[in-house]
């Protein structure tokens, strides 16, 4: 599916929102679904850190990630009416059992449903590590 001219310029706001804190230069994964290619009759868009790699130094080729800080009263903003925001604090292994932020309301008169991820999408026994504070923090192998 093609992504429509409304989901383009409401994951655009999304992503300058995630971006505001990272000084707009940290990448963001996103995913994007509509009603019928998924589970649930919403436009849905998931949003995820991206990967980086240390270039250089003791910990070169390092797979590393910044986590997401925003504001949740922006991101609420971006929608036309926002009725629900929850958090699911999940652990699982798989993406879609891991912690994450969902916003559900509408758009452009769209039904809509947003999870913003606070790890990336790892592929199977991925080594990764967050940046914390300008420091390099490694994570378990998953």
């Amino acid at each position: 599916m093609n992504i429509p001219e409304w989901a383009a310029k409401f994951s655009d706001t999304i992503l300058e929102i995630l971006g505001e804190f990272s000084g707009g230069e940290t990448l963001r994964e996103l995913k994007f679904y509509g009603p019928g290619e998924q589970n649930i009759d919403d436009y849905l868009f998931m949003f995820f850190p991206s990967l980086g790699e240390v270039v250089g130094g003791k910990n070169d080729g390092a797979v590393i990630f910044e986590p997401m800080s925003f504001q949740i009263d922006r991101l609420q903003e971006a929608f036309d009416e926002c009725g629900e925001i929850s958090f699911l604090g999940e652990l699982g292994k798989e993406w879609w059992d891991r912690r994450r932020i969902l916003f559900v309301g509408t758009v452009s008169g769209k039904s809509t449903t947003v999870y913003i991820y606070n790890e990336p999408l790892l592929e199977q026994n991925e080594i990764r590590a967050t940046i914390t504070d300008g420091s390099w923090n490694p994570c378990e192998q998953i």
